[in-house]
């Protein structure tokens, strides 16, 4: 926890770590505060590091799943601590980042390209069997070698009690429509915001994927919209 706090002071500042404790402050003020989460929106606006800029640090977008195709070049693409921030150079040309754990599961040049989406096509388009998807089989592979994968699964049973989850997830979008992150429970303001499909902006607005792969794979399916967060910009999309 004390190591979570200093890196979000040290990379964005006191009082963006100030606002962000409403979101673990327990007290009647905090609590009826919480019921008005445009106000809350706005105090992070107001602290944000790079709130110099002509964008909302934090906001989210409906887009179709389908506008949504290259994974994002930015270094560390699951950090959410820099939702809203803007950065230069040429991460946003450069391709997927190998920079995470298994990246031959989660990684390709496309969404469609990882082996994830791969899978999951399979098991809910063409009907296969999880144990017959090359993503379940390269998971049971790697937890044989005693490496704990996919949400720490280490064996087995919790491998195929984590794709049940995925059935229901997978059926519940498809019977009951795909909801915001406010709408499911209830959840503190910032992880209303991080816990969406998160999206970098590159210069010219392109969306690039960030985190949330099984979620915008589900979508990809079933041809949907989808609320998605922006993480990181591109400084040429906002200057």
């Amino acid at each position: 926890m004390k190591s979570n706090i200093k890196k979000i002071a040290s990379r964005y500042g006191v009082g963006y770590l100030f606002i962000c404790g409403f979101d673990f402050a327990s007290t009647p003020v905090v609590e009826n505060l919480r019921k008005e989460p445009n106000t809350i929106s706005q105090l992070y606006n107001h602290f944000h590091p790079d709130r110099k800029y002509s964008h909302n640090p934090f906001s989210r977008r409906t887009v179709h799943a389908t506008e949504i195709n290259r994974i994002t070049g930015h270094p560390d693409p699951a950090d959410k601590l820099c939702i809203g921030t803007v950065r230069d150079g040429n991460w946003d040309l450069e391709g997927y980042y190998n920079n995470t754990d298994y990246p031959e599961l989660y990684r390709g040049e496309t969404v469609l390209d990882t082996l994830l989406y791969k899978g999951l096509k399979n098991r809910f388009v063409n009907d296969y069997s999880w144990q017959e998807t090359e993503f379940i089989q390269e998971i049971l592979r790697i937890i044989e070698h005693g490496e704990p994968v996919w949400h720490d699964c280490s064996n087995r049973q919790e491998v195929l009690q984590r794709c049940g989850e995925l059935d229901a997830l997978y059926n519940s979008i498809k019977q009951n429509g795909y909801k915001k992150q406010s709408e499911i429970g209830s959840l503190p303001v910032y992880k209303q915001y991080s816990q969406e499909i998160l999206v970098d902006v590159g210069r010219n607005g392109e969306l690039l994927f960030a985190d949330g792969l099984h979620r915008l794979s589900i979508a990809k399916i079933l041809d949907i919209k989808i609320p998605v967060v922006p993480r990181v910009y591109h400084a040429g999309s906002v200057s």
